[in-house]
């Protein structure tokens, strides 16, 4: 866990698409510092949200991928929920995205209280969530997964919860995100000295075997 990325990707812009359709591609110059190029462009993918539904005080982020987020009457049943507030995830790579992705707004420091913190105000608006939004993603054949933003050694730290598909709802449970940030507070606490300062996310996935969520990457922030 923690190793270093294959290479990076700098100067990112926008050019007009040469099909003359008024498309827009993103490029950028891909510098690979491990193995050779073919390596590092296996599975190659860039991604980025932009705004589509604000909400005035938003409990929930929720990202929805293309074409979902063209289709205005999705959209709309989904901001039928004030509490959620709509991005899209725009994902360009050789697959077509079935993921949506949601979030608390709100952030916590991972100190011995959060415990009790998530158990009593975000659990239920996990619950809150997967009873209300879930199903009309599910209908659209989409899966999802879910982000928190959690503070340790005062920077802060996206974790990415990976359920089995198909079983979402059981995945995603408050208990089992409860389970999955119990384990990544015990690994940064362990390794508070040498990593923990420069983790930039953490990715969880829910393993069938024991039946709860074990950590599948660590991925370090690039100082410049």
């Amino acid at each position: 866990m923690g190793e270093p990325t294959l290479g990076y990707i700098e100067n990112v812009r926008l050019i007009a698409d040469k099909s003359g359709e008024g498309g827009w591609s993103v490029v950028g110059d891909v510098v690979i510092t491990q193995g050779t190029l073919l390596d590092g462009l296996k599975g190659f993918s860039i991604s980025f949200t932009a705004p589509l539904i604000d909400a005035e005080d938003p409990e929930f982020l929720l990202y929805i991928p293309y074409p979902h987020y063209n289709d205005r009457e999705f959209v709309e049943d989904l901001a039928s929920d004030s509490s959620v507030k709509i991005g899209k995830w725009i994902k360009k790579s050789a697959e077509i995205s079935e993921l949506a992705i949601f979030g608390l707004t709100i952030s916590f420091w991972l100190r011995p209280v959060w415990d009790d913190l998530y158990k009593n105000d975000l659990s239920p608006r996990i619950r809150k969530f997967l009873s209300g939004s879930w199903p009309k993603l599910k209908a659209k054949g989409l899966t999802l997964e879910h982000l928190q933003v959690v503070i340790h050694s005062g920077r802060e730290i996206e974790l990415r919860f990976i359920p089995d598909r198909g079983k979402e709802e059981a995945c995603l449970s408050p208990e089992q995100i409860q389970g999955g940030i119990r384990l990544v507070a015990e690994y940064l606490d362990e390794n508070n000295q040498q990593e923990a300062p420069v983790i930039e996310r953490i990715v969880l996935r829910y393993a069938t075997d024991s039946r709860c969520y074990e950590i599948a990457r660590v991925e370090q922030r690039v100082e410049i």
